[in-house]
C-alpha cells in the first residue's frame, strides 16, 4: 500500500489523558487511539506492528516445537490431564498467541530451560528491555512479584516461592510466656534487644 493511502493520524500535541511516556509517543505516533480511560484501540500502524511481534513469538515458539492453541491455562491444563494418557505423547508445548497483549506459553514434560530460551530469543528480537519475563512499568493491567534479593519477577498469577526454613528454637524452655520489649517498635530492634536473628520473606508489589 502506498504511503499517500496509509491512515497514519499523528499528532503534535500528547492529549491529556496521556499518562506514560509510550502512551504519550504511540498515540503522537499515529499507532493508537483512546477508546475510553485508559483503554487504546489499535490503528493499522500498531497492528502492523502487534503482527510482526506475534510472527517473532510463533517462529520462536516453532523453533521448540510449540504447538498454538486458543485455550486459557485452566481449559489447557484440563485437556492434557485427560487426553495426554502416554509419555511417549511427551514433551508438549502449547502456546496460546491470540491476544494482543500476551503471550501465553504451556509444557508439559518439557524442559523449562528450552522454554525459557525460546522466551530470551522473542524478547530480545523484540528490541523490549525487561527484568524476569515482566516488563516493569508504572502503569499497566497486571501486578508483579519482585524479589529485591535475587531478582526475581513474575506475575502474581504465575509467581512461586521457595519454602524457607525456621531458625532453629533457642535451648531451654520452650512453653509461651509474655515477653517485655520496653520501646522496641521494629523487627531489627527486638533483634538487637533479644540477639535473636530475622527470618523475613516478603516481594515488593509493583503495578
Amino acid at each position: 500500500m502506498r504511503w499517500s493511502k496509509c491512515f497514519i493520524p499523528t499528532l503534535r500535541e500528547s492529549p491529556a489523558s496521556a499518562e506514560t511516556v509510550a502512551e504519550k509517543l504511540l498515540v503522537r505516533a499515529g499507532f493508537v487511539r483512546a477508546v475510553s480511560t485508559g483503554v487504546y484501540g489499535y490503528l493499522p500502524l500498531g497492528m502492523r506492528s502487534l503482527a510482526k511481534i506475534q510472527a517473532i513469538a510463533r517462529e520462536e515458539m516453532a523453533s521448540i516445537g510449540g504447538q498454538e492453541v486458543l485455550l486459557d491455562v485452566e481449559h489447557a491444563v484440563a485437556i492434557a490431564r485427560g487426553e495426554l494418557r502416554s509419555v511417549r505423547q511427551l514433551p508438549q508445548v502449547w502456546f496460546r498467541n491470540a491476544t494482543l497483549t500476551a503471550l501465553d506459553v504451556y509444557w508439559f514434560g518439557a524442559d523449562r530451560a528450552a522454554i525459557q530460551s525460546g522466551l530470551a530469543r522473542t524478547i530480545e528480537r523484540c528490541g523490549v528491555a525487561c527484568r524476569g519475563w515482566m516488563v516493569l512499568s508504572e502503569t499497566g493491567p497486571d501486578r508483579a512479584a519482585v524479589c529485591a534479593g535475587c531478582g526475581y519477577t513474575a506475575s502474581l498469577a504465575a509467581a512461586l516461592s521457595v519454602p524457607v526454613s525456621s531458625p532453629p528454637d533457642v535451648d531451654g524452655d520452650l512453653t509461651p510466656e509474655e515477653f517485655h520489649t520496653p520501646g522496641q517498635k521494629t523487627i531489627a530492634d527486638l533483634a538487637r534487644f533479644t540477639g535473636q536473628p530475622v527470618v523475613a520473606i516478603g516481594v515488593d508489589i509493583v503495578i
